[in-house]
């Protein structure tokens, strides 16, 4: 399964709009906070509540837990975290924790977890093109790509 992931929208909906319409091939659509939108406008993506979503607070989880194909658990959340808290993450057998907030692209190991931003869609920080990622999960594993929108 193709997973896609995009974070910090901020309310550009013809933006995520656009990234269904280019990736057909995608089965999960993920969003990582900063959506300004309601369930229904993002539809077919699943967010959690990023800072900027506090409107919609009663719509969107903290955090979710996403299995890949693999077996390989994942955490999505809004804000990246402190190291203690990955620490957790490792013990309670995570291997992917996937964030926003940054606006800008990320992809790291920290102690065999593998962490992940997307960067912005609309609004990046890092200098480039707006971006996110698909993941292609498989039962032998997860290969990532960074898309520009």
């Amino acid at each position: 399964m193709i997973y896609l992931l995009a974070s910090d929208i901020h309310g550009d909906l013809s933006t995520l709009r656009g990234l269904v319409l280019k990736n057909p091939e995608a089965g999960a659509f993920l969003l990582l906070g900063d959506v300004q939108a309601s369930p229904e406008e993002i539809s077919p993506f699943v967010s959690v509540l990023g800072n900027s979503d506090l409107g919609y607070r009663d719509h969107y989880p903290l955090h979710r837990e996403i299995v890949f194909e693999s077996g390989k658990k994942a955490l999505l959340a809004h804000h990246p975290l402190p190291n203690r808290a990955l620490d957790r993450l490792i013990e309670n057998g995570y291997s992917y924790f996937l964030h926003g907030h940054t606006h800008v692209r990320e992809d790291r190991l920290y102690r065999g977890l593998r962490i992940l931003c997307p960067g912005s869609t609309s609004f990046p920080r890092d200098g480039g093109m707006g971006s996110y990622i698909l993941i292609d999960s498989n039962p032998d594993g997860e290969k990532v790509l960074f898309k520009e929108t």
